[in-house]
């Protein structure tokens, strides 16, 4: 197994704060609650945008009403104006 690089093991001395700048435990969890419910939220906000961006992409190269509503009238007919 390969040594982790010099940078790695000073990053991981330093001391772990949050916001407020008290000490926290630096010791990974996986099975903590608040690893798990971060997770979970990240991966509802992925899928929001994922939904987003193929809602606007269809928004996009979809053809107007008024277009749909031409493509779609018999000859002959008149066009009515709302």
């Amino acid at each position: 197994m390969e040594q982790p690089s010099i940078l790695v093991k000073i990053l991981h001395s330093i001391p772990h704060v949050n916001y407020t700048f008290r000490r926290v435990n630096d010791t990974f969890n996986p099975d903590s609650d608040v690893y798990l419910e971060f997770c979970l939220e990240q991966r509802r906000r992925r899928r929001r945008r994922r939904h987003q961006r193929q809602r606007q992409r269809q928004l996009r190269t979809r053809p107007s009403r008024a277009t749909r509503r031409r493509q779609h009238q018999l000859p002959g007919q008149e066009l009515e104006e709302r």
